[in-house]
């Protein structure tokens, strides 16, 4: 997992041939998101507030699961 540096975020995976984005946030929890491009992973990785990024442009837009 890559530090997400992040006041809500701890880290992100991201599993290309899968396109599933892994989002591990503060507290513990883990979710999985979806057919995630990876132009859309890469601008996350770039974006000036990953939190701000997450809010906008994944959460609501693809599919997720918690698991755990």
């Amino acid at each position: 997992m890559q530090n997400a540096n992040s006041s809500n975020i701890d880290g992100v995976e991201y599993d290309a041939p899968q396109r599933v984005l892994t989002v591990q946030f503060h507290g513990g929890r883990v979710y999985r998101y979806a057919d995630v491009p990876a132009e859309t992973f890469h601008r996350f990785r770039l974006a000036d507030s990953a939190g701000r990024f997450f809010g906008r442009e994944i959460r609501g837009k693809f599919a997720s699961e918690r698991v755990r």
